[in-house]
C-alpha cells in the first residue's frame, strides 16, 4: 500500500511539472549516475549541475569510491576543487580503505595531493592493508619528495 502511495505521488509531481511547463526532476538514481559519469568524463559543469539537482556529494560507485576519490585518482584538480568547495568528506574510504589522498599518491597527481594536504587530508592515513601515502607514491619520485617534505614517514 505504501509503495502505491509513493508511485501515485511521483506521478502527480511529474504531471504538475509538465502542466507548469517544466521538466520533472530526474529520479535520485539518475542524479547519482549523472554525477559519477560527469566525474569519469572530467565534466565539471555537469558535476556541478548534478550536485545542484540534489545528487549526494558522497555518492559511490560499485567500488565504493566517491566523486572526490575518483577525481583525485584521475588528477582532475578542478573537479577536486568542486568537491572540496561543496563539502565532500576528504577522508572518505572506498572498499579497499583508500582515501582520496592515497589514490592521488598512487596516480602521481602532485597538484591534487598538494590541494588535499592544504585542505587537511590526513598524511598518515592507511588503507585496509596498512599501506601509507609513501607506499602508494613509491613509483613517483616527485610525489615521494613532496610527501616527505610534508612529514610523511
Amino acid at each position: 500500500m505504501k509503495s502505491n502511495i509513493f508511485y501515485y505521488l511521483s506521478l502527480l509531481l511529474a504531471l504538475g511539472s509538465i502542466l507548469a511547463g517544466c521538466k520533472a526532476p530526474p529520479p535520485p538514481s539518475d542524479i547519482k549516475q549523472n554525477l559519477l559519469t560527469a566525474v569519469v568524463k572530467g565534466d565539471v559543469p555537469a558535476a556541478r549541475a548534478a550536485l545542484e539537482q540534489g545528487a549526494d556529494i558522497e555518492s559511490r560507485n560499485d567500488s565504493e569510491r566517491t566523486g572526490l576519490t575518483l577525481s583525485a585518482l584521475k588528477g582532475q584538480i578542478e573537479m577536486v576543487d568542486l568537491f572540496l568547495e561543496k563539502g565532500a568528506n576528504i577522508e572518505s574510504k572506498d572498499g579497499a580503505g583508500m582515501t582520496p589522498l592515497l589514490w592521488a599518491c598512487f596516480g602521481g597527481n602532485v597538484k591534487v595531493t598538494e590541494r588535499l594536504l592544504a585542505k587537511g587530508a590526513d598524511i598518515y592515513a592507511k588503507d585496509a592493508s596498512g599501506g601509507t601515502v609513501l607506499t602508494w607514491a613509491k613509483d613517483h619520485p616527485k610525489m615521494v619528495a613532496l610527501l616527505q617534505k610534508a612529514g610523511a614517514k
